[in-house]
């Protein structure tokens, strides 16, 4: 098996075969599912337009709340997508270069995209006990 060598210098950057080989594989896997989640992005957003259009006025409050909501969600998978898209170009734009700055750009855009869905992970695991929480406390209430 071969070794992994690290080496500190600020644009020399050495990895194994198998690593590369393996970066050059997931790459345009990478690129897809970023590029199917702007199509779905845009989607919601196509989503949110008709709410508001044509269900506001049967709906009112709900349908605006919904819509607002919608475009929340879509902004949010929009940065989602980008840096998982620019993780893929920075990963193309090291494999034409060799230049270890692409790739510092691409590991950083890379760990911006799991920083990000850690943080919405967080919220709706918070967000799932805290609606737990209120129907226990809505049900405890309750007349039976």
């Amino acid at each position: 098996m071969e070794n992994v060598v690290e080496n500190d210098e600020i644009n020399d950057v050495m990895l194994s075969r198998i690593a590369i080989e393996n970066l050059k594989r997931t790459m345009p896997w990478i690129k897809f599912i970023s590029i199917l989640g702007f199509v779905l992005c845009g989607l919601m957003v196509l989503a949110a337009l008709a709410m508001l259009i044509g269900i506001s006025s049967a709906m009112g409050s709900v349908a605006v709340f919904a819509s607002v909501l919608y475009l929340l969600v879509a902004l949010l998978m929009f940065y989602v997508n980008k840096y998982l898209f620019d993780y893929a170009n920075g990963l193309k734009s090291y494999f034409l270069s060799k230049n270890g700055v692409d790739l510092d750009v691409a590991f950083d855009m890379q760990r911006k995209f799991w920083k990000l869905v850690g943080i919405i992970t967080i919220v709706y695991i918070g967000l799932i006990v805290l609606t737990m929480i209120l129907f226990a406390a809505f049900a405890a209430f309750a007349p039976f």
